[in-house]
């Protein structure tokens, strides 16, 4: 495969040798000339901002409509006197439940989780604990997700990863296997009672015998 020359100073050269002989990433070199199309002289002309610079204020926060105003959830917490949590259970769409606009007061979001949360999708309005219940998906998922910024309609609709439901089955079987194990372990010594001697033949049988004065 033959590299891509470019001409400066009078000869053709690649973007690693330009870059090294104007002092730039390579990077940052080859972005500009062949994702933004510029010429080598306005590419190495332009300056390099650092990512800090580019923008000062940080990552903005999502805005959500709550009483006629974009507000953030920490904002919007603040007024109603209720932790973000609580906020994010609230959010249909881009807007926030009010309380008037809800079933339940703010003590019922707290004994009950599972159905303060009303999400809206194919002209259904139900609960994400019978969405939960319908697409197959735990009512813990959803509630992560929207935590998260999932838009809720994404949040019930999106297939779990296969990955992580399978290491959660394992673990569930690891903890029943280990909870087998250590409920037949002081009956036989550490064996599973596959066999007609009652002391095991394991280290229960040997201090038996110990005890007896017998041998094993």
């Amino acid at each position: 495969m033959t590299r891509r020359l470019f001409l400066y100073q009078g000869a053709g050269r690649s973007i690693r040798e330009i870059a090294r002989m104007a002092g730039m990433k390579p990077s940052t070199l080859h972005f500009r000339l062949c994702v933004k199309g510029m010429s080598v002289a306005d590419a190495i002309a332009m300056p390099i901002t650092p990512k800090h610079r580019l923008n000062p204020e940080g990552r903005q926060p999502r805005l959500y409509e709550f009483r006629g105003r974009m507000l953030d959830a920490k904002t919007i917490a603040t007024m109603i006197g209720r932790h973000r949590d609580t906020v994010y259970r609230r959010v249909v769409g881009n807007r926030v439940l009010d309380i008037g606009e809800t079933p339940d007061p703010f003590s019922g979001f707290q004994d009950a989780p599972s159905t303060a949360l009303l999400i809206t999708h194919d002209g259904e309005t139900l609960p994400a604990a019978a969405w939960a219940k319908r697409m197959g998906i735990s009512k813990e998922t959803i509630y992560s997700r929207i935590a998260h910024g999932w838009h809720p309609v994404d949040a019930i609709t999106t297939p779990p990863d296969p990955r992580y439901t399978m290491r959660t089955i394992r673990f569930r079987n690891r903890r029943i296997i280990r909870r087998i194990a250590s409920t037949f372990r002081p009956m036989t010594g550490g064996h599973l009672p596959t066999f007609a001697n009652p002391l095991g033949t394991g280290v229960g049988r040997h201090v038996h015998h110990l005890q007896s004065g017998e041998t094993a």
